[in-house]
């Protein structure tokens, strides 16, 4: 504790389930996988995956606190196993400055809705379980 934070964007904790798909060369789509993330920042992402991804590119989708569908592409940084199994990927925003922030910002309201239920814009209250993403350590 009471580390400073030398980053330039500072990372935020987070738990959001994203989806993501992985893309070729040619922004195609080929492949696809679920993800929660770790932390953000306004430009990128840490999150821990079911596999290992090794698709140079992915596109990330999400909700936000309305949800609404939104959408990044990003650059995999890395993508590998830690000593105790879990997989962690890093991903690095790829949109204009602007959109890299508000993207960001949806993803920290939607956490912050999930942590306070209340604030859930529907009637009855959703919950997430391990059936719907069985590769991941929940």
């Amino acid at each position: 504790m009471g580390q400073f934070e030398k980053r330039r964007f500072p990372r935020v904790d987070s738990n959001n389930f994203i989806s993501y798909y992985h893309l070729d060369e040619n922004d195609e789509i080929y492949s696809e996988g679920f993800g929660k993330t770790k932390d953000i920042s306004d430009v990128g992402l840490l999150m821990v995956t079911g596999k290992i991804i090794e698709s140079p590119y992915i596109l990330i989708v999400a909700t936000d606190e309305k949800h609404d569908i939104i959408e990044m592409k990003g650059k995999v940084c890395h993508s590998k196993k830690d000593e105790s199994g879990v997989i962690y990927t890093g991903i690095e925003f790829i949109a204009d400055d602007d959109y890299k922030s508000h993207f960001a910002e949806q993803l920290r309201k939607m956490h912050r809705s999930i942590q306070d239920p209340s604030s859930l814009s529907v009637e009855e209250p959703v919950s997430l379980s391990e059936d719907l993403f069985p590769d991941l350590p929940i």
